[in-house]
């Protein structure tokens, strides 16, 4: 182990203790004590190792989702191999444990620390370690190579502003830990032009694409649609924006919209789905000082009101269904956006904010097509909005370029695959 890993180990047991009572504290009030255990390496249920098993790393709900398909590929693939899936946030895991039925052991991933991730592989033992995105945590893979586990970072992305911290990291000591992968499957071009710029081998280095095009979406039939309509106190007729993944500090643009919308269209109504469920309150409180009415789903559903706060994880997708248009949040604040695929694969005309720097290829991808729209002001947001409720072919020939680049993008979770059993990665494992 290099002098770089000998500094990277005494600033990451320092920043663990210092942690370390925030989070115990935290566990305790929101009764996550198993969930330390976990990160400090204590694996709480079914740690013993499997014979055969490859192992998933996915930090929160993109991650998670983008890991779906490949998990279930995987299993199609190699049916004898165990799936296991760590995670970092709490709604990782809730998505992960309600959507992916593949998995044998769900746990959350430990902290980089030398003697506990040494216990975790050792216990675990994979056979492939799979990281969605990028994820890069030296002591872990440097112990996974040691070990002769093959990495594959798949579904591999790095926005301009992740780029910028990783340049914060010595560029010897950034080839060193990258040289640890086995192969990196990245999305884009611009994502492959940023691995290498930050050490990793050329060699190494392919594209193949967004896994989560691949992904199976939920798909309803008009009468699932009308029974959701209909308890949610909804009609057909009704003009429904669904804003999905909202961050601090867009609410109120959107409901300010929204209310000076209504005066042109009476049969509007807005559907908010915010990111961290925390801050339904928050929301609350600024419809409340509008004096708009509104309710939370699925709590107080089959109420009358002018806007819904989406109060469960998960459930985005349904509404989608709804949508005559989708606002993605996170992007009119910078930061960075979120997943545009979902409502492509359902024939909804998007709007995105000018902060999508996490998916800047896919943005422009979609763009390119005349799949979505971009607002660079969000001064112009009512006009957009209001322009294509009033042009229902815009509207439709939107849903239908984004529908058409999501199903041309699909794919990636087979090539994946394909790359394993051409390297025989599996083989004999």
């Amino acid at each position: 182990m290099s002098y770089s890993y000998l500094i990277y180990n005494i600033l990451i047991i320092t920043a663990s203790l210092l942690y370390l009572p925030y989070l115990f504290i935290k566990s305790k009030i929101l009764h996550q004590k198993s969930h330390i255990l976990e990160k400090l390496g204590v694996l709480s249920k079914k740690s013993s190792s499997f014979s055969k098993c490859i192992w998933f790393h996915a930090v929160s709900v993109g991650e998670v989702l983008a890991a779906q398909p490949i998990i279930k590929e995987t299993k199609r693939a190699f049916p004898d191999q165990n799936i296991v899936l760590s995670v970092w946030t709490k709604t990782g895991f809730e998505i992960a444990s309600k959507k992916i039925e593949e998995i044998n052991l769900l746990f959350y991933f430990p902290f980089d620390i030398y003697w506990v991730v040494k216990n975790f592989l050792r216990k675990i033992n994979p056979s492939l370690i799979i990281i969605l995105e990028t994820e890069i945590w030296p002591n872990f893979l440097y112990l996974a190579n040691k070990m002769n586990i093959p990495i594959i970072l798949a579904n591999g992305r790095i926005s301009k502003k992740s780029l910028s911290k990783y340049r914060i990291i010595p560029k010897k000591f950034s080839r060193e830990v990258l040289d640890k992968h086995t192969m990196f499957c990245m999305q884009s071009e611009g994502a492959l032009k940023n691995i290498i710029s930050l050490g990793a081998n050329p060699q190494k280095v392919k594209i193949y694409g967004n896994s989560k095009f691949d992904q199976v979406y939920l798909k309803w039939t008009e009468q699932e649609k009308e029974n959701l309509l209909v308890s949610l106190s909804l009609s057909k007729q009704d003009k429904i924006i669904v804003v999905g993944s909202s961050h601090k500090g867009e609410e109120e643009l959107f409901i300010e919209t929204f209310s000076l919308l209504k005066k042109d269209f009476i049969n509007l109504r807005l559907i908010i789905a915010p990111r961290h469920l925390e801050r339904i309150i928050e929301i609350e409180s600024i419809l409340k000082h509008k004096k708009i009415s509104f309710f939370k789903y699925p709590q107080d559903s089959k109420k009358e009101a002018e806007v819904i706060i989406v109060n469960t994880i998960g459930d985005l997708i349904k509404f989608y269904h709804l949508a005559t248009i989708v606002i993605i949040g996170g992007s009119f604040v910078p930061v960075g956006g979120h997943n545009i695929i979902e409502p492509a694969f359902l024939k909804k005309p998007m709007i995105v904010g000018p902060y999508m720097e996490n998916f800047s290829d896919l943005v422009e991808l979609f763009k390119e097509k005349d799949a979505c729209l971009q607002v660079e002001n969000k001064l112009y947001l009512k006009d957009i909005i209001k322009d294509l409720l009033l042009k229902e072919e815009t509207r439709l020939n939107l849903g239908l370029n984004a529908y058409q680049v999501a199903k041309e993008n699909q794919g990636t979770s087979e090539k994946i695959i394909e790359l394993w059993k051409y390297l025989k990665i599996l083989h004999g494992r």
